[in-house]
This record gives structure tokens, C-alpha cells and sequence, in this order.
């Protein structure tokens, strides 16, 4: 059965909210934070009229912030 990433995510987030997702250098983020800062963003987007099924480049260098986009 096929997934979308969000959705990935989503169930990763429900069995393991504490523990850390992404590390980069000496930053690190938890699956409930990534869930919450790309619901975030992706609300922005929306309210910036941005729909689904729209496409939208990231232009980032290596961080957590590109991953939280790409889950967006």
C-alpha cells in the first residue's frame, strides 16, 4: 500500500513523538517537532495562495529548515 511522505510522517509521529528525527551538526529535532514546524509552514503557503497540487522550489542549503520545507 502506497504512502505519502506526510502521512510518513504522521505515523511516525503518533509511535515515537520524542524521539529525534533529524540531526544535523549540533542541532536535532524530534518527529512531533518536524510534524509541527511543516504543518506550519504549510499553512503559510496556503494562506499565500499556494494550493494543492501547486509546485514550490526550495532553494536551502544543508539544515534541518530544508527538511522541515520538504515535508511541507
Amino acid at each position: 500500500m502506497p504512502y505519502l511522505l506526510h502521512q510518513l510522517l504522521e505515523t511516525s509521529t503518533k509511535r515515537y513523538p520524542e524521539q529525534e528525527v533529524v540531526i544535523y551538526k549540533n542541532n536535532a529535532i524530534t518527529y512531533r517537532q518536524l510534524d509541527i514546524l511543516s504543518n506550519q509552514l504549510a499553512w503559510v503557503l496556503k494562506d499565500t495562495g499556494i494550493g494543492k497540487g501547486d509546485r514550490v522550489g526550495i532553494c536551502l542549503k544543508k539544515s534541518i529548515e530544508e527538511i522541515v520545507a520538504i515535508y511541507s
